[in-house]
């Protein structure tokens, strides 16, 4: 016959054993918070339904303000929808995920930044795993790359989410010049001002597994003290001497 020890033993063995099974219980399906990537648009800047990354100056960032759909805030994914008008072969680009300042809104703080090489021919979509960067309900992306050749595409309207106007009502993106320092809000000619982009986010690490070992830990002693009481009562039956 087992003992309470071994018993409670075997219990542990066998809630290790499933550890990785409560994790997967636990896991949560990634979602989409925005998506901009339908609806292709060419404008008299944008003719080839681009607008390129060294249109001012080379490694220039600009990219968009997007406003998040749902409640997931801790990013995994972020799609980016580039073009070029010929083959730009090993394109190293520069995505940064950026908070805006509390005081005039010029997103100067870099959340998470990371880099891609790649081969773009005509329209490409670059996939950046991003490792579970919280951002707020809204925030601003920019992208940069050395070439006159390639470029952020344009897209509108979101599906998913949405991107802020300017106070006139009319779509823009953020741009910084390099040279003077400073940001710009500008918009494109005849065409909405929003570029191609998908992000993919969960909620906080899920506490599931946490909760299920906590779960166990709770259980054991109660287990150990039903089986005391028990004791105790029979020990003080009627007709059972004491001392």
């Amino acid at each position: 016959m087992f003992s309470f020890a071994s018993r409670r033993a075997a219990a542990l063995l066998a809630t290790i054993v499933a550890l990785p099974s409560l994790a997967a219980a636990g896991a949560v399906t990634p979602t989409i918070v925005y998506d901009n990537t339908t609806t292709p648009t060419v404008g008299p800047w944008a003719p080839d339904g681009f607008f390129p990354f060294g249109y001012y100056n080379d490694d220039e960032p600009m990219g968009e303000q997007v406003t998040l759909d749902g409640t997931h805030r801790h990013v995994t994914e972020f799609h980016l929808l580039v073009s070029s008008s010929s083959l730009v072969e090993d394109l190293t680009i520069h995505l940064e995920l950026r908070q805006n300042d509390p005081g005039p809104p010029f997103p100067n703080i870099v959340l998470w930044d990371g880099y891609m090489t790649v081969d773009v021919d005509g329209p490409t979509t670059v996939v950046f795993q991003v490792p579970r960067i919280e951002v707020p309900d809204s925030f601003a992306w920019t992208a940069s790359a050395a070439s006159d050749l390639a470029g952020l595409a344009t897209y509108d309207p979101p599906t998913v989410g949405s991107s802020p106007t300017d106070p006139g009502g009319d779509p823009f993106f953020w741009e910084y010049d390099v040279v003077d320092e400073q940001w710009y809000i500008l918009g494109l000619l005849d065409q909405p001002a929003n570029f191609g982009a998908r992000i993919i986010a969960v909620p906080e690490p899920a506490s599931a597994l946490l909760l299920a070992t906590g779960g166990l830990a709770a259980a054991l002693p109660r287990r150990r003290s039903t089986r005391l009481a028990r004791s105790r009562s029979a020990a003080l039956a009627p007709g059972r001497r004491t001392r």
